[in-house]
């Protein structure tokens, strides 16, 4: 997985951008949360989308809704 997917993986699952990752690196994920992360990899590494999983995709400054029904 690229370390970029990964992380907008991350930021979603926690609720925050992208950036928080980079200013809270410290910050330890609980167990809840890391159990949600680890899914959502086997989810990615079994070729589901990360437009999917992230339920948005942003095209041209329009962030928009992704669902399975949009291909």
């Amino acid at each position: 997985m690229p370390r970029a997917d990964a992380q907008q993986l991350l930021a979603h699952i926690l609720g925050q951008p992208r950036a928080w990752l980079f200013a809270h690196d410290d910050a330890a994920l609980t167990p809840a949360q890391a159990d949600a992360w680890a899914a959502e990899l086997l989810r990615y590494r079994d070729d589901v989308p990360l437009a999917y999983l992230l339920g948005s995709h942003e095209f041209h400054g329009l962030t928009l809704a992704i669902t399975p029904d949009v291909l």
